[in-house]
């Protein structure tokens, strides 16, 4: 009985990634690469789009070797899936963090209202007071 409920949970959470996922807003300045603050070029999206594939690819064969798996081996698969997940959510929540950061750093270079910091003179008036 204790399988069939970590089953179902598992399940659960494998299921709802994708819908969670579709619904989240789509910003047309996403994705930025973390270190340009530049829309992300082709070729690096290309990079990610090869590491998904391959985190995919990783998570699709543990979930195989779970779904055969019987007795206790399927315990130890169904804690393989689990790990596996836990670490991927890991690492996309560090480069969304570092993600943030970088953007944050660059918005704080170029100043209020998104002006260059390093450009010559104070705002003009009209800027800190509508007329």
């Amino acid at each position: 009985m204790q399988i069939v409920r970590l089953g179902l949970a598992l399940a659960g959470l494998a299921l709802g990634a994708p819908a969670l996922a579709a619904q989240q807003p789509v910003s047309p300045h996403m994705p930025q690469h973390p270190h340009s603050g530049m829309m992300m070029d082709s070729a690096a999206m290309a990079g990610h789009m090869r590491m998904s594939d391959s985190l995919d690819a990783r998570l699709d064969t543990l979930v195989g070797r779970m779904n055969k798996a019987t007795g206790d081996r399927k315990m130890a698969a169904m804690a393989d899936v689990i790990n596996e997940l836990v670490a991927q959510r890991r690492a996309m929540t560090a480069g969304m963090h570092r993600m943030m950061q970088s953007r944050d750093s660059m918005m704080r270079m170029r100043g209020p209202k998104g002006r260059d910091s390093t450009s010559a003179g104070p705002p003009a008036q009209s800027e800190h007071h509508p007329s």
